[in-house]
C-alpha cells in the first residue's frame, strides 16, 4: 500500500521546508541520504535535520549544505528575516526579501 500526499502551497513552499515537512512526516532521514546517494553527488552535499520551535511551533528543520562552501549560521543569516531564511547557492527560484529601504520607497507621500 502507497501512502499519497498532496501539498496545497499557493504561495509556494521552500525546498528545506518541503524536506523537513517530508521527514517530519515520518519519512526516515536516513532513507532520504540512501537515494541521494544513488544520484552520484554525495560528495557534493550534506542533508541534515534537526527539530526547531518558532513561534511556539515545533518543527523539523532540513538543511542541504554544499560540502566545501558552508560558512557558520551566523554568516550566512540575511538581514532582519522574520523566518530564518539562509542564503542558499541555488538558482534564482527563491524568493527575495525586502529591505527596509524598498519598503520606505513603496509607501505612498504622506497626506497633507
Amino acid at each position: 500500500m502507497k501512502t499519497i500526499a498532496y501539498l496545497d502551497c499557493p504561495t509556494g513552499i521552500s525546498g528545506d521546508m518541503c524536506l523537513g515537512a517530508v521527514l517530519d512526516a515520518g519519512v526516515p532521514l536516513s532513507y532520504l541520504q540512501t537515494h541521494l546517494a544513488g544520484l552520484g553527488l554525495n560528495h557534493e552535499f550534506s542533508l541534515t535535520a534537526a527539530p526547531t520551535h518558532r513561534q511556539g511551533l515545533r518543527a523539523l528543520k532540513a538543511e542541504v549544505t554544499l560540502i566545501g562552501t558552508a560558512k557558520p549560521p551566523a554568516q550566512n543569516q540575511v538581514g532582519n528575516s522574520h523566518h530564518g531564511h539562509f542564503q542558499h547557492p541555488h538558482s534564482g527560484e527563491h524568493h527575495a526579501h525586502p529591505t527596509q529601504a524598498t519598503l520606505d520607497e513603496t509607501r505612498p507621500p504622506p497626506q497633507g
